[in-house]
C-alpha cells in the first residue's frame, strides 16, 4: 500500500514540474497572442493545437511510462483534450465576456484548475 501512494506522490510531482514547465511556455504564448489583438479563444485553440502531440509523448513516456501506442490511448488522450478545452473556452468565456475579468488573469487561474482534471484523467483513464 504504501508503495502505491509513493508512486502515486512522485508521478503527481512529476505531473506538477513537468505540467508548471509546459503550461509557462504555453501561458507565455497565449498571452503574446492576446497581447497582438488576437482573440482569447483563436488563441487559447492555436496553444492547445500546437501542444497536443507535444504532452501526448511527454507525459505517455516521461510521467506514466507507457510505452504502447493503441488506438485506444490515442482517441482517450484526444477526448480527455477536447474536455478540457471545452470546459477552457467555457470558462474563459465566462470570466472575460460575463465577468468582464482579464483574459491573462483568467486563463491563469484556469489552468490551475484543470491540470487537476487532467492529471486525474491521465492517470486513471488515459494511460491507466
Amino acid at each position: 500500500m504504501l508503495n502505491v501512494f509513493r508512486s502515486f506522490i512522485s508521478q503527481l510531482f512529476l505531473f506538477g514540474i513537468v505540467g508548471i514547465g509546459l503550461n509557462i511556455i504555453s501561458y507565455l504564448i497565449f498571452c503574446l497572442l492576446v497581447y497582438l489583438e488576437i482573440s482569447y479563444s483563436v488563441a487559447l485553440s492555436l496553444v492547445y493545437i500546437s501542444f497536443l502531440v507535444i504532452n501526448f509523448f511527454i507525459y505517455k513516456k516521461k510521467i506514466f511510462h507507457k510505452r504502447d501506442h493503441s488506438k485506444v490511448t490515442v482517441v482517450k488522450y484526444f477526448f480527455s483534450h477536447l474536455l478540457i478545452y471545452i470546459l477552457n473556452l467555457f470558462f474563459l468565456f465566462l470570466s472575460v465576456d460575463i465577468y468582464k475579468l482579464s483574459p491573462f488573469y483568467s486563463q491563469f487561474i484556469i489552468i490551475l484548475i484543470l491540470g487537476l482534471l487532467m492529471f486525474y484523467l491521465y492517470k486513471y483513464w488515459v494511460y491507466k
